[in-house]
């Protein structure tokens, strides 16, 4: 190796997760980089222990304020052993490395073409189909088909945009990419759209793909309700995607094989057919799965096959099937195909005869399914092309381990310093992957499978107290951020199990629990739906948070009716999802989130804005416009944080300048802080979820700008209330009677404090053991507190846990350099009325310039409906 090469080793092991075969699916990871060490990814190369490179595409994702590579995506196909893992590294050549030559997909009319080594792949895009199979020699040999029936109809799906590239390494093309956009025709008037990608491995033979349907409308929501059933739901009978071979390949149809899950190879001459009607589990027919009318239509538990027309019957089936030709002449002379995770998404199912091989993510089982307004849901598949090698294992794929040494050494902000964490701390969640109550043995409690629910959590903890024999059905909702806890943890310990419920529940939050319409009230779109209501069984809710079926006045306060709202805003785990993995749709879930909530507590520049700042004026969980003032609350933290998580994608001042403007017109270094009276816990114990956001930014403007004014503001009104907080805070179950629920939520809760004022620590340019001695004691109250506490293993605490673990005990030393001593800042002015009065005038005039009566009135229209 060259003495001018720079060499980081290992930055990951990669391991097959459960074997593997010849054609071996594309790996795609995110790795982090040391600040100052490569500020262009054409000096990377992917290399292996013996520094042999690996065929690689690096693409940046993030850069430091240095304009270096933060964060890098590399997409391969290394040879991979089930006996040992793969450790790889990188290293930087002090050469840039010319680009391969893009130009291996071709267009032409009606479709694009994707060679392979022994058939082409064409793509129409004209109509949505799968890919047709063309042999070297211009012959079809199979048809690709994407179905979608409705109403016994099959409704047409025409391709109105694609996109497509090469994605090469050093040595050549690894995969190629298609991505097309089709919306379904005859589709109850409603706006459907299908999205259909292909990852096509360099020879051709394996084909991965994902196939989204998405309803675009927005929901009636009658007072504030969404339940199933609402008028502007998709309802459909299923939806399948596959293979049809030419007359001629059928002729020398052979038969083929199959695998269920835990069985044998078994061989069919004439059809095979898997069908999994529920999960198969003890709970399979949990009132999770209600439909519109409250009842549960999962035919039977688990799945049933046929084998040459001998029926199979089982609980949990995870199948291979396998088309065989006897033309040797032919190109293609077998198709594989599967569903990853078919038992937990059910309904699924798998067929192969003489005509086709079919994958169905949505089968049909005699019910309808129901997409409802704003829904969108994703499901992956693969096609293995010609291959002679063993049906692959039920569970396929790689683990990827980033080296915890190597994550050290990148020091990265949003995952905190995690050499202060505390184990003791840090091992009341290992009950979150191990044991009866178990995040995965949650799943099970409530049935949380199916292709709606797989991937949330079960938010056990609001069936405190409940003594019904019915299952208590309560929906999570990413609250608090628990894909951010799952993945940061998954770092920390290198246990893919992590990252498996971290996965899944960002692909449930990207696809479930965001309302992905345009169409409703701007303060709607595109936002977070609420947990389901507390201590209510979501009912027909589904993952919406309110039902006509809940009880009113249930509880103090009790809201019954309303949506999306800005306290409940979580973008950190998308952002660190999307690094991970490189997915684009967990980018725009951060870039869509940050959107929705800016119009939340900006407004959207509209005279019905004006109509609604004089309105809710008052409120105490909005910005009041007409003084500029922001809440002192979880909501601004949550738009504080996603403008940073977009600032880690798109480093731009603007950005950590909005973040200044909210900060300085929501706490001051010299306000009077007893005017807050955050005695009051119930209506204020926010304050300390905004000094968390504010911490965060504090990290990001000292790496930008040093000790600017900006960050001595923050700083300073930081210390000034962490210096409250050392006099005046307590553990929150200190006083139990001024909680109208008391119980150990209030207790992680506590974790907060600890945080910030470990913070406060780090930031004074004084004497920080008074901040570090009041932290240590509510680390320590809540360590011991929850290692003697049963119900510890909730959700909420759980996952209050895992996104407060750093830091939780002091630094061995500061790393600031000499902070400049704190300011002496006067007292903030009040807004006169005349000012209101004229923030009032200003917006009116922003409005008026950009008025469309059009789509006023339907603001007006669905800001007055019912």
């Amino acid at each position: 190796m060259s003495s001018a090469r720079l060499r980081t080793f290992p930055v990951a092991e990669l391991s097959p997760a459960h074997g593997v075969h010849a054609e071996q699916g594309a790996v795609q990871f995110g790795v982090p980089l040391p600040q100052g060490w490569c500020t262009d990814e054409r000096r990377l190369t992917l290399v292996d222990e013996r520094d042999d490179p690996i065929n690689a595409d690096v693409r940046a994702l993030a850069r430091w304020p240095d304009q270096s590579i933060q964060w890098c995506l590399l997409h391969c196909r290394p040879s991979l052993s089930a006996d040992s893992p793969l450790r790889v590294g990188l290293v930087q050549d002090p050469q840039l490395r010319d680009p391969v030559q893009d130009d291996f997909i071709s267009e032409h009319a009606g479709y694009l073409r994707i060679p392979g080594t022994r058939f082409d792949l064409h793509v129409s895009t004209q109509r949505l189909a799968l890919f047709d199979v063309v042999g070297k020699d211009g012959q079809s040999e199979f048809e690709g088909f994407c179905e979608l029936h409705a109403a016994e109809e099959l409704l047409p799906a025409p391709v109105y945009g694609y996109e497509y590239r090469s994605r090469c390494g050093p040595q050549g093309v690894i995969s190629h990419e298609v991505t097309r956009y089709a919306r379904l025709e005859g589709s109850q008037d409603l706006d459907i759209s299908v999205r259909c990608e292909l990852c096509v491995s360099g020879d051709g033979r394996r084909i991965d793909g994902r196939i989204s349907l998405h309803n675009k409308e927005a929901a009636a929501h009658p007072n504030g309700l969404w339940d199933l059933g609402d008028p502007y739901s998709f309802r459909f009978s299923g939806l399948s995607t596959g293979l049809r071979p030419s007359s001629a390949t059928s002729k020398n149809f052979l038969g083929g094989d199959s695998l269920l899950s835990g069985s044998a190879v078994q061989t069919f001459s004439q059809s095979v057919r898997v069908t999994q009607y529920s999960s198969g589990g003890e709970n399979w027919d949990s009132p999770v799965h209600v439909a519109a009318d409250g009842v549960v239509r999962l035919r039977n538990r688990g799945f049933e096959a046929s084998i040459d027309g001998q029926r199979h019957s089982g609980l949990r089936a995870q199948p291979r099937v396998r088309w065989r030709s006897g033309d040797r002449a032919c190109s293609v002379e077998s198709v594989t195909g599967w569903l990853p995770q078919f038992w937990e998404q059910f309904p699924g199912e798998l067929k192969s005869d003489r005509e086709t091989i079919s994958l169905s993510p949505f089968a049909v089982v005699g019910s309808e399914h129901e997409l409802q307004a704003g829904e969108r849901k994703t499901r992956s598949f693969t096609f293995l092309l010609g291959s002679d090698a063993a049906l692959p294992e039920p569970a396929d794929g790689t683990t990827v381990k980033i080296d915890p040494d190597h994550l050290r050494s990148c020091r990265l902000p949003m995952l905190g310093d995690f050499d202060t964490i505390d184990p003791d701390l840090e091992a009341l969640t290992v009950s979150g992957i191990e044991g009866d109550e178990s995040f995965f043995a949650k799943r099970e409690a409530i049935d949380e499978f199916g292709w709606r629910h797989f991937g949330d959590l079960y938010a056990d903890h609001e069936t405190d107290g409940y003594e019904g024999e019915r299952s208590f059905v309560s929906h999570y909702n990413n609250q608090y951020d628990a894909v951010y806890g799952f993945l940061r943890r998954y770092l920390r310990s290198g246990d893919p199990r992590w990252f498996e419920l971290g996965h899944d529940l960002a692909r449930h939050v990207l696809d479930i629990d965001i309302y992905q319409t345009t169409k409703d009230r701007p303060e709607y779109n595109h936002g977070l739906f609420w947990h389901t209501d507390h201590y209510l069984p979501a009912e027909t809710s589904s993952h919406r948070s309110y039902s006509k079926d809940q009880r009113s006045g249930a509880y103090e306060g009790h809201a019954h009716g309303g949506g999306p709202g800005g306290q409940h805003c979580y973008t950190t785990g998308l952002l660190l999802h999307y690094l991970l993995t490189g997915d684009e749709d967990s980018k725009a879930g951060v870039y869509g989130l940050s959107e929705w909530i800016s119009r939340v507590y900006e407004g959207d520049e509209r005279l019905v804005d004006v109509a609604l700042a004089l309105r809710n004026r008052k409120r105490r969980d909005l910005k009041n416009h007409l003084n500029g003032r922001y809440p002192l609350d979880r909501g601004v933290a949550n738009y504080i944080n996603a403008l940073l998580d977009c600032h880690v994608l798109d480093p731009s001042p603007y950005i950590l300048r909005r973040v200044e403007h909210i900060l300085r017109n929501t706490l001051h270094p010299a306000e009077n802080i007893a005017e807050r009276d955050l005695g009051d816990v119930e209506a204020n114990w926010y304050y300390v979820v905004l000094l968390q956001a504010l911490c965060r930014y504090l990290h990001t403007e000292h790496a930008k700008t040093g000790a600017s004014d900006a960050f001595l503001f923050a700083r300073d009104a930081l210390l000034h209330y962490a210096d409250w907080m050392v006099e005046n805070e307590h553990p929150y179950l200190d006083r139990p009677e001024i909680l109208e629920f008391p119980n150990h939520t209030w207790t992680a809760q506590d974790l907060r404090k600890a945080n910030v004022l470990f913070e406060a620590g780090r930031w004074t340019p004084s004497d920080p053991e008074p901040y570090y001695a009041k932290a240590d004691s509510f680390a320590s109250h809540v360590r011991a507190t929850l290692e003697a506490e049963p119900t510890c293993h909730y959700t909420r605490i759980q996952v209050l846990l895992l996104q407060n673990l750093a830091p939780t005990r002091r630094p061995c030393g500061r790393d600031t350099g000499r902070l400049p001593a704190r300011a002496s800042w006067t007292a903030p002015r009040t807004i006169s009325p005349l000012q209101q009065l004229g923030n009032l005038l200003r917006m009116l005039l922003r409005a008026l310039r950009g008025t469309r009566p059009g789509d006023e009135l339907k603001s007006l229209g669905r800001l007055l409906a019912p």
